[in-house]
């Protein structure tokens, strides 16, 4: 296929879904960035459509060959340098910087603290502890049970 035109606009297509129209500037962003895959399809006229590593001129050169460590950081500068998510430029022309934005974190750890209910259940498939009179508390202390039956068994001569 002959070189992209890049006054044409471009579509991508994934799973059926077609998005753009994209110039072809933002498609090689986009594939860097990895929002757009080296498998996804890409077509002018959303008629025609191969995938983004046949379209020539397209592909960057950081995704055509990552065969070493070295390519890799390539590709991670490249990254860094075309994402256009970098702090310093969110609410730029916002008048309230401080107050517009609530729900976004003050600090760069985005972990919240587990909620204790959620891995309790996650771990044990109930809400809350077993005490030993409930239902699920006989279950350690038939497997100890059990253990030092096995344990004892194996430590006693047997008479023969």
């Amino acid at each position: 296929m002959p070189a992209p035109d890049y006054q044409l606009q471009w579509y991508s297509r994934r799973s059926g879904v077609v998005r753009g129209p994209f110039s072809a500037e933002e498609i090689s962003r986009h594939l860097i960035l990895g929002r757009l895959c080296k498998d996804d399809e890409i077509s002018q006229d959303r008629v025609a459509w191969e995938p983004a590593e046949q379209v020539g001129g397209l592909l960057p050169a950081e995704l055509q060959n990552l065969d070493t460590w070295d390519d890799y950081q390539r590709l991670v500068i490249a990254r860094m340098q075309v994402d256009e998510r970098k702090a310093e430029r969110r609410c730029q022309d916002c008048n309230n910087r401080n107050n517009c934005h609530p729900e976004r974190r003050s600090n760069t750890d985005r972990r919240n603290r587990d909620n204790d209910q959620l891995v309790s259940h996650y771990l044990f498939g109930h809400a809350g502890r077993h005490s030993v009179g409930e239902a699920g508390g006989a279950r350690p202390i038939l497997l100890a049970l059990l253990l030092m039956t096995v344990i004892l068994a194996w430590l006693v001569p047997t008479q023969r």
